[in-house]
């Protein structure tokens, strides 16, 4: 498996992560930041009700282009 250095911005801020893939290293800067859980149901209704929308991660996001 090849390796390679990606750059992963965080705001003002780059990390340079040695990497399989670039989703490998996003992950590996995510790690910690952030926590998923399956949703409760009450957090649900009090998400959605506050106007949060359901974001499909199979989807690609809008402008952005996959890159290796």
């Amino acid at each position: 498996m090849s390796l390679r250095i990606y750059a992963v911005k965080d705001g003002d801020t780059t990390r340079l992560v040695r990497a399989s893939h670039p989703s490998v290293a996003i992950s590996h800067v995510a790690r910690g930041k952030f926590k998923a859980a399956v949703a409760k149901p009450e957090e649900i209704v009090t998400a959605m009700t506050s106007g949060v929308k359901v974001e499909d991660a199979s989807a690609e996001p809008a402008g952005e282009e996959a890159q290796s």
